[in-house]
């Protein structure tokens, strides 16, 4: 999802929209959690070119925390990241 992407700023982040989905499907897929899924949905409906570097940066802290299978860290990374969304949905309907 970080990759640069070729062409307009509305198609990368068609790209990275999708690419989040597929993230964020497997975590509820091995965690049993839908609701994880189901927020991301809500946001990826707003362009917002910053979208991308603030998820992709929270996203470096939860991968991690996966791979070496630590589940409490796993919870913390990620609610950190359900809460950091929850921010920026408030900043966004505030305009």
């Amino acid at each position: 999802m970080r990759s640069e992407r070729q062409g307009d700023a509305r198609s990368a982040y068609g790209e990275f929209a999708h690419s989040d989905g597929v993230f964020h499907d497997m975590i509820a897929l091995h965690s049993g959690n839908a609701l994880i899924r189901d927020h991301v949905h809500l946001f990826r409906l707003y362009f917002h070119t910053r979208a991308t570097a603030d998820a992709n940066k929270e996203h470096s802290r939860i991968l991690p925390a996966i791979r070496k299978g630590d589940a409490e860290a796993a919870e913390q990374v990620m609610r950190n990241h359900i809460e950091r969304l929850r921010e920026r949905f408030i900043a966004i309907f505030a305009e």
